[in-house]
Order: C-alpha cells, then sequence, then structure tokens
C-alpha cells in the first residue's frame, strides 16, 4: 500500500495492451467511493470517461456508482504516464 505497485502493474498492462496486443484503446473501472484506485489511474495519464450504476454491485449501494477511465492509444504514445 502507497508503494507503487498499482502504479507499476498498471503501466506494465498499458504497455501489453498498446505495445504487445495493439489495443486501441484501454478501459479502467472503479467504485467512485474508491478513491486510491482512482488515484492510480489519473497517475497513469488516464482520463474521465464518465460514472455509471454497475448492475452487479445493485446489492452493495456504497459501492454501486463507478467511475470509468480511459487511456487511448495517441495519449499512451504521447508519455503522459506519471513517474512512481
Amino acid at each position: 500500500w502507497g508503494i507503487g505497485y498499482a502504479t507499476e502493474g498498471g503501466q506494465r498492462c498499458l504497455e501489453f495492451a498498446f505495445n504487445t496486443i495493439g489495443l486501441d484503446a484501454v478501459w479502467s473501472v472503479a467504485p467512485t467511493a474508491n478513491f486510491l484506485s482512482i488515484q492510480v489511474m489519473k497517475r497513469l495519464g488516464m482520463h474521465p470517461a464518465g460514472t455509471f450504476v454497475h448492475p452487479n454491485l445493485k446489492d452493495y449501494p456504497e459501492l454501486a456508482l463507478c467511475t470509468l477511465y480511459k487511456m487511448d492509444r495517441k495519449s499512451y504514445l504521447k508519455g503522459t504516464v506519471q513517474s512512481i
């Protein structure tokens, strides 16, 4: 916790997604209440893409509202990932 493992793992996932399998975009989702996961998405350079009520979390109202972030290939190639 707090030593950069999530950010480092996210960086490797983005690298794999764009450089190895050639995706055009990567999406990430977390409950809006999960501030730390949202901070990781921001550090990775991902951009907010909206919020929604997750249908699989309807029995957990404190987690149901989710935040969606996106990174596209163009943004990734610009090197928007911040250092850990």
